[in-house]
């Protein structure tokens, strides 16, 4: 439904939608895209380098879904551009109650 304001100026219905949808959903594809996502999210909060986020992502992913993620380089930037957003949102802690020391997991 498209509308402006308080007036509908398009309707649709939800059967039209669906009938005109040309293919069905390829779960190849929604399990790379969940992989992918799930290397992004690592890379936001892991300390982890590129390479290790990288191969546990690919090692989650069924062999066909890795086939269809973007070039690895593509993917790699990707998760550089996370890691220093992530590093940027830190912030510089004007007293040491605002110092948070991750505990080592290892």
């Amino acid at each position: 439904m498209h509308t402006k304001g308080d007036e509908i100026i398009k309707s649709t219905k939800i059967n039209d939608i669906y009938s005109s949808h040309p293919h069905g959903s390829n779960p190849v594809r929604i399990e790379m895209l969940r992989g992918y996502n799930m290397v992004k999210e690592c890379s936001i909060n892991s300390e982890e380098s590129t390479r290790v986020i990288l191969s546990h992502g690919i090692e989650r992913m069924g062999s066909s879904s890795t086939a269809q993620l973007p070039k690895l380089e593509s993917v790699k930037r990707i998760i550089l551009i996370h890691k220093s957003k992530s590093e940027e949102n830190c912030g510089n802690p004007t007293c040491a109650a605002e110092i948070i020391i991750a505990e080592n997991t290892k």
